[in-house]
């Protein structure tokens, strides 16, 4: 009459669907894990964090000495745009971000974070925005109004790049 029942314990993560936990790239794009999308927004900080670095560098050798030609004032004013807005926004808010969904579940006590797919998609979006902002750089000139980029001193930058672009043959 006390008869215990064995239930086989399932083999794969997701029993049924065919999806494995042995998956290795795949699973890190499609997961929905606040750890594992926590790494990511870590990782995205430290590969944007490295290129923050390097145009960091390009700006030091550039004031390394007076009447310096190693840039353009156009190439060094870019530079300095697109450094302040990567550390700014893509490295120190996905580093905030990465921590907050890593460590927020696991204080409050919850399985999951609000909205998961919604929380992936953000990570991506902040990963192919910071592409998307590089990519300026291929296609004919980057941001250059400064850092802070506000809009009474970028205005007369843009009038002027479209100016020079409208007046090419």
């Amino acid at each position: 009459m006390n008869q215990s029942i064995q239930i086989p314990e399932p083999t794969s993560a997701f029993p049924g669907i065919g999806v494995s936990s042995d998956q290795g790239l795949l699973q890190w794009i499609s997961s929905v894990d606040h750890k594992m999308i926590g790494i990511m927004y870590l990782l995205i900080a430290l590969i944007f964090f490295l290129i923050g670095g390097a145009e960091a560098l390009l700006i030091r050798i550039q004031l390394a000495e007076p009447v310096n030609h190693f840039l353009t004032p156009e190439a060094y004013d870019q530079i300095f745009t697109m450094h302040g807005t990567t550390m700014i926004f893509l490295v120190a808010m996905p580093a905030v971000l990465g921590f907050a969904v890593y460590f927020t579940p696991l204080m409050i006590g919850a399985n999951e974070m609000a909205f998961p797919r919604m929380n992936s998609f953000s990570l991506w979006i902040t990963f192919f925005g910071g592409l998307l902002l590089y990519f300026s750089f291929i296609a004919g000139g980057g941001p250059d109004a400064g850092w802070f980029n506000y809009a009474p001193l970028n205005f007369f930058r843009i009038i002027q790049r479209l100016d020079r672009k409208l007046s090419k043959p």
